[in-house]
């Protein structure tokens, strides 16, 4: 049960960040056609678990 609720935290965090970093972006690049803070999400996204799954795979070795 008490994975669930850390679950649940993790991803109410998660989404709370993607939105204020989408909008972040978006307010500095303008109206553009392009959608720049979704790339940004997903760029920092990925990169926060690349760094994650490095972290875990150097530790269990």
């Amino acid at each position: 049960m008490l994975n669930i609720l850390w679950i649940g935290i993790g991803g109410a965090a998660g989404s709370i960040a993607r939105y204020l970093l989408d909008g972040a972006v978006s307010r500095l690049a303008g109206s553009a056609a392009f959608p720049f803070g979704t790339l940004a999400v997903n760029v920092v996204g990925s990169f926060l678990m690349g760094a994650v799954m490095q972290i875990g795979l150097a530790r269990s070795r």
